[in-house]
């Protein structure tokens, strides 16, 4: 047992150098049973000229670890379960076939193997699997099971086999070549297809086939003539592995040395450790290795010598001996491995990999001259970031993403800091990318890291993943925005360490974790990150400037705020303080690119003073996600945040702009709308002078700008919705009306209440306030107020403390009152072009499109019924306003048009955005093409729920503003008679009392609602897919934090207006 950390790195060091032999290399990769398998089969007449197997051992290692069920390292995917149990049953049947005495055991071996398969392929899904040759390596088993007898259906076989003629067809006579590729170390996916004696001469010097012992021993059993080096070479892999304790056994891959080396050396490294704490020979010699080896090829190397050369090898290589005192040239890196958007690992690679794009990222900050390469720089970070928003770091080279983090982390940190000390050409980085993408990136990571650590202080229950978690946080808590956060942060890191000492015993025991054809471990490098996360401490070095003043001091004042209001809100009430600041902090970063999208739909109103909303609405999707710990990229959050802040616009452009042009022209306006969203409007009749091309007057974006900006690309499907046929004129919706596999009629209706007008809908204006102090939180699933001027100059009336318009209903009476009334025709192009836009941003964004045709044709009944419940709203607020009874205290609605449950379930209901949002919700969480439901039944209780839940959102909103709706003549729920029921109205109550009874009243309303939905939840659970659900329960949480805001506002009002005055 070594006495300190520093003497194990020493210890560690010397076993590396001491196991490169100049021969046969290094490599510590566990064994795997597909490998196994294919060196199993692999046989060899005997003297008397039977075939007996070369390695006999191989069987007795493939039955000593197959699984109670059947399969083989099924534990860690599916991926690695269907393809070692393949090549494992294909390997047994062979035994069966040619060695009776193995018969009996053999074939109850086999069915349960079978069994295994059978289910694993069932739920196999080949979309979201990334592994090294799965699309040649798995058909290719599959074929050669079908020569013994045994066949598998299942539902992605033909995808899988279509994918596979693809590839076979790429390939041509690559593999005859003299060009070495990948596809030499899969050689055993072309047994029964190839001639194995014209790739002979890609055998390397050590006698293998790319250094792969599958590979090796396909082209061993398939050649014509023995070939005694690849015998030899099987040899000495079979006795490396038995001195490390793995009798039988065959690795994905050996040598590794290069690959070990460099990562074990760099790890050290990195974390601390410093060169002179090693043995000055075992130094020298990894050097000169590394050195000779990187000359030798020209300036890039693969992961072990004569390999193919890769990008990971080659930044890690160059990286290390940079460390080491050498200064080797990356051109040459460039050169192979540079891609348009991205670096690539191998050439021809199909996925670019986040590790080597971060690795190179790292090789090229390190550099002495950093500047020289910052466009390959901004390239990468371009590259990791739009990743990052997009799947939340998953990569091809290994199975948990707390890996991809750490690289980003330490990456970007390193970026920061050459940006901020000018070491880059700063006049070639997008300021996007320093004061969005990168921030937002790094903070996300942080609290994701952070939110995910286990109570025994490790995360994932792993040894190496709990050190890759504490190398993430150490550099992060370096940031000058998280200063709140280092006690936590700090004591996170120490609970982590405590966990890896308790284990210390257990560090060279690694857990399986990096990605070959099939997963493996290594000893060496689960020591090195040990020891690395064991040695490494929190940076005290003073940040550049110009990173602090990223988050400007006003920003961390507001933030301080929200926090004051946030922290007495469920369910942030029940969470640590400094879960709720980070995830402020967080939301500082998506508000900023909120504001930059702003007008990307809607014009300027003029003089809209109030735009905390999109303060806020980052904060409802990131706190929640982060109290969840919802794992949801962030791309689908950061679309969810544009749909909100369209939705409180609409709300404000409809009782404004498009109230004061169509309140007497409703049916025009009615018919425009459902055509828009069946996708046939007519094209206008042009009744003004305007060009009918000619874009909105106050659209300050031009028809060309790109909807959200938070990943700062150009989409250009995105750009043709904004487009978005701004006379009209018909648009394709890829089946939207015709579609009625969903139920809704080929015509969607508007939403009618049974029987009455399809026109029902209810427009709720008037509560659009902050909670910074100064005004009440808003809603993005329904928004109650404008605050914004009319343009044909009604006064405003005076509202807590700001100005606030008239109502529609008020607006229009005293409007007919005056005789005021708008010429018939004004602007309706302009309108009709917004609202085209808005409509298209929904019906054909590319995840919808991608959708199932009756999930889009759910979502385009949502939106229209959505749109036609503002103008019934209004229609309702006037209606009101002329049959109201308010001899109780109370506005009390005398002559309503239906009834209370019928309005709030519907009209009122829909009017929310809650139902519309739900689906646009579920077509982004969907996999491509594909139902997030798999039944009538759950179709059902998922259109059930979002009715609990937007009339939920509705009532909950209407508790917090009865005085204020009653003071703008605005419906509320608390107006309808059935408010009146059991009322003692003796004549002496206050209106103060009334009203207060009657919000006790709503609010228990509302609670039999969120029942309602709890139950509708439970059944879903136990049906719907897991990860569906659980994206499905942070927007149910998100709905329901604006409930628990309103209450909150309504019961602190005074506390509010005390704290505000401190300020």
């Amino acid at each position: 047992m070594y006495q300190s950390i520093t003497e194990e790195a020493w210890g560690l060091v010397h076993s590396v150098a001491t196991q490169c032999s100049p021969e046969h290399g290094l490599g510590t990769m566990s064994p795997a049973a597909y490998d196994t398998a294919w060196v199993a089969m692999t046989e060899k007449k005997d003297k008397n000229g039977k075939y007996r197997p070369l390695f006999p051992e191989a069987y007795d290692y493939l039955k000593e670890t197959q699984a109670e069920d059947g399969s083989w390292a099924a534990e860690t995917s599916d991926a690695d379960g269907i393809i070692n149990t393949l090549a494992a049953l294909l390997a047994l049947k062979k035994q069966e076939r040619q060695f009776e005495l193995a018969r009996a055991d053999n074939e109850r071996r086999c069915r349960a193997a079978e069994e295994s398969l059978h289910r694993m392929l069932e739920g196999w899904d080949l979309e979201s699997t990334d592994r090294v040759g799965m699309e040649v390596l798995v058909p290719n088993l599959l074929r050669l099971l079908e020569a013994e007898g045994i066949n598998f259906d299942f539902p992605c076989r033909k995808p899988l086999m279509k994918l596979n003629k693809a590839k076979l067809a790429r390939l041509g006579p690559v593999l005859t070549s003299p060009v070495q590729t990948t596809l030499i170390h899969t050689l055993e996916a072309f047994v029964g297809t190839l001639d194995f004696d014209k790739v002979k001469q890609h055998k390397m010097p050590n006698g293998s086939m790319l250094a792969s012992p599958s590979s090796t021993a396909a082209y061993l059993m398939n050649s014509s003539t023995w070939d005694d080096e690849a015998e030899a070479y099987l040899r000495m892999v079979y006795e490396k592995q038995f001195s490390m304790g793995h009798r039988g056994g065959f690795p994905s891959a050996y040598p590794s040395t290069i690959f070990e080396i460099t990562w074990v050396l760099e790890t050290l490294l990195e974390s601390g450790f410093d060169k002179e704490d090693f043995l000055l020979a075992d130094v020298r010699k990894l050097t000169l290795l590394l050195e000779s080896n990187i000359r030798s090829h020209r300036g890039i190397v693969g992961w072990a010598p004569g390999c193919l050369p890769d990008a990971d090898d080659t930044a890690k290589t160059i990286s290390v001996l940079r460390m080491l005192g050498f200064n080797e040239k990356v051109e040459p890196m460039l050169k192979a491995f540079e891609a348009d958007a991205s670096f690539i690992t191998y050439r021809g690679e199909r996925n670019a990999s986040t590790s080597a794009n971060c690795n190179i990222l790292l090789c090229l900050l390190r550099d002495p001259e950093p500047a020289k390469y910052t466009q390959s720089i901004v390239k990468c970070v371009n590259f990791l970031a739009k990743s990052w928003m997009s799947n939340n770091g998953p990569d091809k080279w290994h199975t948990s993403v707390q890996y991809p983090m750490m690289l980003i982390a330490q990456a970007f940190m390193l970026f920061l800091k050459r940006w901020g000390k000018k070491e880059l050409d700063l006049e070639a980085v997008p300021a996007r990318l320093v004061h969005q993408d990168v921030p937002r990136t790094l903070l996300d990571i942080l609290s994701r890291t952070m939110r995910l650590q286990n109570a025994d202080g490790s995360w994932e229950s792993k040894r190496e993943v709990t050190a890759y978690a504490i190398l993430t946080l150490a550099p992060l808590l370096g940031l000058p925005w998280v200063d709140f956060l280092k006690p936590e942060g700090i004591a996170c890191m120490y609970r982590g360490k405590a966990y890896l000492e308790n284990n210390r015993n257990q560090w060279k025991n690694a857990e399986k974790l990096w990605i070959e054809k099939t997963v493996y471990s290594s000893s060496n490098l689960s020591q090195a990150y040990c020891l690395a996360a064991s040695k490494i401490v929190v940076s005290t070095s003073i940040m550049p400037q110009k990173i602090a003043d990223l988050f400007p001091s006003q920003m961390n004042k507001k933030i301080s705020k929200m926090s004051g209001f946030f922290a007495n809100v469920l369910p942030f009430s029940q969470a640590p303080k400094w879960k709720l600041q980070l995830s402020l902090v967080q939301s500082a970063q998506y508000a900023a690119a909120l504001r930059g999208s702003r007008y990307n739909i809607f014009p300027t109103i003029e003089k809209a003073n109030d735009e905390k909303y999109q303060e806020y609405i980052p904060f409802t999707w990131i706190g929640c996600r982060d109290f969840l710990s919802t794992a949801i990229p962030a791309e689908t959050l950061w679309e969810m945040m544009l749909v909100s802040m369209f939705n409180f616009q609409v709300d404000a452009y409809m009782e404004t702009v498009v109230w004061d042009q169509f309140h007497n022209r409703l049916p025009k306006l009615k018919a425009f709308i459902r055509a828009l969203c069946s996708g046939t409007p007519e094209k206008r009749k042009r009744t003004d002078d305007h060009d009918a091309g000619q874009s909105p007057k106050k659209v300050h974006a031009s028809n060309d700008t790109v909807i959200g900006t938070v990943n700062g690309t150009a989409d250009s499907s995105r750009a043709s919705i904004t487009n978005g046929h701004a006379n009209g004129e018909s648009i394709q919706t890829n089946g939207l009306v015709n579609s009625n596999a969903s139920g809704v009629p080929e015509e969607a209706s508007s939403g009618s209440e049974n029987g009455t007008s399809d026109d029902e809908s209810k427009r709720k204006h008037g509560k659009r306030d902050s909670v910074m102090g100064d005004s009440n939180p808003p809603s993005p699933m329904r928004e109650k107020s404008s605050n914004c001027k009319r343009n044909s100059g009604v006064v405003l009336e005076e509202a807590n403390g700001f100005k606030r318009p008239l109502a529609p209903a008020q607006r229009l009476i005293e409007d007919l009152e005056k005789g005021i009334a708008s010429a018939p025709g004004t602007d309706d192009g302009e309108i009709e072009g917004v609202l085209t836009k808005f409509v298209n941003y929904a019906l054909q964004h590319p995840k919808v499109l991608q959708s199932p045709p009756s999930l889009r044709t759910w979502l385009a009944h949502e939106l229209e019924t959505f749109l036609l419940a503002h103008i019934t709203h209004m229609e309702d607020c006037a209606n009101m306003s002329e049959s109201s009874d308010v001899s109780s205290g109370a506005v009390t609605w005398a002559r309503p048009r239906t009834t209370f449950f019928k309005w709030v379930r519907t009209t009122s209901a829909d009017h929310t955005s809650a139902p519309y949002s739900f689906v646009f919700y579920l077509c982004l969480i969907g996999e491509k093409g594909q139902h997030v439901f798999s039944n009538v039944r759950e179709r059902y209780a998922l259109e059930d729920a979002s009715r609990h839940l937007a009339t939920m959102c509705r009532q909950y909103n209407d508790f917090g503003s009865v005085v204020r709706d009653q003071e703008e003549k605005n419906l509320n729920s608390v107006n309808f008679p059935e408010f009146v029921i059991g009322s003692a109205n003796t004549g002496t109550e206050e209106a103060r009392e009334v009203v207060e009874a009657r919000k006790k009243d709503l609010l228990a309303v509302a609670e039999y609602e969120r029942r309602c939905l709890s139950r509708v939840l439970g059944e879903l659970e136990e049906s719907l897919d897991p990860a569906v659900m659980e994206k499905l329960k942070l927007l149910i949480q998100v709905t329901d934090l604006y409930g628990h805001i309103y209450v909150a506002r309504d019961i602190g009002i005074r506390r509010v207006e005390e704290s505000k005055r401190s300020f």
